[in-house]
This record gives structure tokens, C-alpha cells and sequence, in this order.
């Protein structure tokens, strides 16, 4: 996780210890197995612990000057690079690329699809293989410089641009990276198989036969999912046994793509013409 948290934004190795006490934090406030899918932060505490402050190690982040730093004319924000969270208070660490120091902000605004350039000391896209279309966000913490914000509609097009991000989310989040080995040792997941064996047999859903001459069989394999209800807890545990579909070629195993149906005008005729 820390050389992927380093590498994604094209840290330097320097900041290792970061990115361990970043990644730490993080794994912290993620489900755990072994500990009925609650975090280890909800089993110290007691309290489901909030995910919403948390940000991409590397990213490009603006820090508030305090008032008493600058003047009138300068600049009320300056850039930095996220590297963590801060450990006595609900603020984040950045890291000054200019003055190579790290400083402590309540009041940050990150951009996450943007990194540092250490070559050119710039900001700079960032590109990976899996995009999912961010916005940049601002952090919940405020303090006594903090300007409030007025409330305004949200357009429509804002709404679509977050129901996109929403959906891609959930497309990558559909599956559990699970394998049959590591199912079968735990018992909710032997249960939930058990379950879909029955309801194959009970819908008679495939027969046992001889394999014709020249076919090849198909393989099988288990797509395991846990249902979560609002709170983020798991509801249910499923498992479907499916076809490896994917392992077909076109003109050896299969010919046609569609399933032939009839239209309903067709139908309709066929019934006019007897009567």
C-alpha cells in the first residue's frame, strides 16, 4: 500500500514514514475480517469512525496563511502536498516544497487529481489507468479566519457529474476480491454457497449429460458480494456460481449472439389469421 500511495503521485521515497503513518491511519478506519467487518478504530472507540476528511497521500493541497504572516496584498493561500493527519487534532499535514517544512492547517483545500512536479516544481495532472471523474474538495475543519460560505443550488449538471462518480464507484466496488480457498475456510461464505447449490437444484437449472463429440466444457467460478444496508454494515453475504463466458470463441463455441423472439405484431397476426 505504501509503495502504491508513493508511486501514484510520484512521491519521492524520503517521505516513506508519511506515507506508513498515512496508510496506517487509513487501514484503521477500513472493515476488518477478522474483526466482523467493523474497523479497528469503531472496536477502540466504540463509534463508527467518519471517512469523509480523508484525502489521496501526494495530492496538491492549498493551505491558509495566518492573518498575521502576511499582508493585505499577499496571497491568503499557499501550495503544498498532503502527507498525512495530523495526531492531536483534526487538521492535516502539508509539506512545504518551497521552505521544505511541514506545517499543520485546519483550513485546506485539496485537489486531488493534481501533484507536485518535482522536476519543474509545479503542479501537474495526474493519470492513472482506473479515472474516476473527481471534483476538488474542501476539508470540513474551519477556524476563526474561515469566511462563511453562502448556500447556492446545485445545477443539474453538477447532480449528473456526481451521480457518474457515484456509479463508477459502485461498478468497482460490485465484487469481493475473494477466491474459492480463502471462502470455503469461513463459514458465512460456505453457508451462502450452500444456499445458491440448493436453489440451482430446486430451479433445475442445468442437467448432467454426456459431452458431444467435439464440444469443450466450460468452466465455472464463484463472484462472492456483501450487501451493506445504510449504515455500512453488511446485510447479507452473496455468492452466484457463473459461467466463465468470457473462455467462449466465436464460430467454435457459439454462432449466433442473440436469442431468437418472436415480435408481438408477428403473434398478433398469427392469432387474427386463425380466428
Amino acid at each position: 500500500m505504501v509503495r502504491s500511495m508513493l508511486k501514484g503521485k510520484n512521491m519521492p521515497k524520503k517521505f516513506w514514514a508519511e506515507a506508513v503513518q498515512c496508510a496506517v491511519y487509513v487501514q484503521n478506519r477500513c472493515p476488518h475480517a477478522k474483526l466482523g467487518e467493523k474497523t479497528p478504530q469503531e472496536i477502540w472507540s466504540g463509534m463508527k469512525p467518519s471517512v469523509s476528511h480523508l484525502r489521496v497521500f501526494g495530492s496538491l493541497a492549498y493551505g491558509q496563511v495566518p492573518r498575521q504572516h502576511r499582508t493585505k496584498l499577499e496571497d491568503r493561500s499557499k501550495k503544498y502536498i498532503f502527507i498525512g493527519y495530523d495526531e492531536k487534532s483534526k487538521a492535516y499535514k502539508l509539506f512545504d516544497p518551497d521552505n521544505k517544512k511541514v506545517v499543520v492547517s485546519r483550513d485546506v483545500h485539496v485537489e486531488e487529481t493534481k501533484q507536485w512536479c518535482w522536476n519543474n516544481s509545479a503542479e501537474v495532472e495526474t493519470s492513472s489507468d482506473i479515472v474516476v471523474p473527481s471534483t476538488t474538495t474542501t476539508t470540513e475543519f474551519s477556524d476563526e479566519e474561515s469566511e462563511p460560505q453562502q448556500p447556492r443550488m446545485r445545477s443539474l449538471r453538477e447532480i449528473y457529474d456526481t451521480t457518474n462518480e457515484v456509479h463508477v464507484v459502485c461498478l468497482l466496488a460490485d465484487s469481493e476480491d475473494l477466491s474459492f480457498e480463502k471462502a470455503v475456510q469461513d463459514e458465512k461464505w460456505r453457508t451462502t454457497m450452500d444456499e445458491e447449490f440448493g436453489a440451482i437444484e430446486r430451479n433445475k437449472t442445468w442437467e448432467l449429460t454426456n459431452l458431444p463429440e467435439g464440444a469443450r466444457p466450460i468452466g465455472v467460478k464463484w463472484v462472492y458480494k456483501k450487501k451493506m444496508n445504510a449504515e455500512g454494515e453488511v446485510e447479507r453475504y452473496k455468492a452466484r456460481l457463473v459461467v466463465k463466458g468470457y473462455k467462449q470463441k466465436e464460430g467454435i463455441d457459439y454462432d449466433e449472439v442473440f436469442a431468437p423472439v418472436t415480435r408481438m405484431e408477428s403473434i398478433r397476426l398469427l392469432i387474427s389469421l386463425a380466428a
